[in-house]
């Protein structure tokens, strides 16, 4: 005879945290009800062996080192307007210690220029930042799981984070890189 999985309903709420799913997310992903996961990590429901194996599939396969997103965001974003200099970017570059910066037009990221792009224009001897501006960088959300931040990161130097179509913060490489090596 097959028995549930010996968890209790505290530690999938702990565990759907960890992996940073809101429980809407994980059912979602499970295929069940969101209520139904609210019920079993009440403990209100004795939950079938199959629902509990779903559920477990999908966070152990989001188990992971990485941080909570509240960890890794800068809630600093240092930028710039689409209407500034090359010659003021590099300075806020220089000022912030940044290596990269998102380029605004009003509310909008309409790119972002790091050295490598401002360097480039200046040899052209370009002056309008759109001459130096690269394509704008992933958005991501507050409850986007961590696994997936890690996983944009591997490919992005940075993505901004967005709370109801505002940019909160920012995550870069290089803070994943620092929090990880904490954990060493």
């Amino acid at each position: 005879m097959t028995q549930t999985p010996q968890i209790q309903p505290a530690q999938i709420k702990q565990m759907r945290q960890r992996a940073g799913f809101t429980q809407e997310q994980l059912a979602n992903a499970a295929h069940v009800s969101q209520s139904l996961v609210a019920k079993i990590e009440r403990g209100s429901v004795d939950p079938l062996f199959s629902t509990m194996q779903k559920l477990l599939s999908v966070l152990e396969q989001y188990k992971s080192p990485v941080p909570s997103i509240q960890k890794l965001i800068c809630k600093d974003v240092f930028s710039c307007s689409i209407s500034e200099s090359i010659d003021t970017a590099l300075a806020r570059l220089k000022s912030k210690s940044c290596s990269q910066l998102p380029v605004f037009d009003k509310k909008i990221v309409v790119g972002i220029v790091n050295e490598s792009s401002l360097l480039g224009a200046m040899l052209e001897k370009k002056k309008s930042l759109s001459d130096a501006m690269l394509p704008p960088p992933p958005i991501i959300s507050l409850q986007t799981p961590p696994q997936l931040i890690s996983d944009i990161l591997r490919s992005t130097e940075l993505v901004l984070v967005s709370d109801k179509g505002n940019i909160c913060g920012v995550i870069s490489r290089a803070d994943l890189l620092r929090e990880l090596s904490k954990a060493i």
